[in-house]
């Protein structure tokens, strides 16, 4: 949507200048300045064969089914757009002011973009759920695939409990973080132990 596709003689983009696109979009907050036209382009994918989304997530329809299970109807829910931007404008400001500065609530690092993560995914969650702050996390978007996916988890204190799924060196990496006090509550407690009983991918 900032390319105009007519300019480049070859019709597509490298991955490389791809990246370079996504990054400029990034810098000046593109997404959220470009909302509406931004939802638009999302409703028309969401009208093509062989594509399906899934929790804001594009996939091949074949790839979706081996994810989500074969009835892909049962793992979507339509997101209300102007609920989820307050849930998510929650919970940056719970980062600002803890943290200072808008952050990944684990790693507290400051990425160009990061991901309103639910606790309870949302497609399990009811209306009032759904958009409850204290059932998200503010992430990066590599912390958020590893919980959304179930490779990790959290204690009721913090302490990030792993899949035997994943491979040491990321457990190792892992093992310098841990969610603080300040990002626990109990309300926060009963979705991580609803994560841990039935998201948290426990075995190989």
């Amino acid at each position: 949507m900032t390319v105009d596709i007519s300019t480049i003689q070859k019709d597509y983009l490298t991955l490389s200048e791809l990246d370079k696109v996504r990054e400029s979009a990034q810098k000046i907050n593109f997404e959220d300045r470009k909302y509406n036209q931004v939802s638009h382009f999302w409703n028309l994918l969401k009208k093509l064969d062989d594509l399906a989304i899934v929790n804001d997530i594009l996939y091949f329809e074949e790839d979706a089914k081996i994810i989500f299970g074969e009835d892909l109807k049962q793992e979507t829910k339509k997101r209300d757009g102007y609920l989820h931007r307050i849930y998510k404008n929650q919970l940056q400001e719970e980062s600002d002011e803890e943290l200072g500065q808008t952050k990944c609530m684990l790693e507290k690092l400051s990425y160009p973009s990061l991901v309103a993560s639910h606790i309870k995914p949302f497609i399990k969650s009811n209306d009032d759920e759904a958009y409850d702050p204290n059932n998200g996390l503010l992430l990066s978007r590599n912390m958020d695939i590893l919980f959304d996916q179930g490779y990790i988890s959290f204690e009721d204190n913090g302490k990030i409990i792993y899949s035997n799924k994943l491979t040491d060196d990321v457990k190792e990496h892992l093992d310098n973080y841990s969610l603080d006090s300040m990002f626990i509550n109990e309300k926060r407690i009963k979705y991580f132990r609803y994560h841990r009983k039935n998201v948290f991918k426990k075995s190989a």
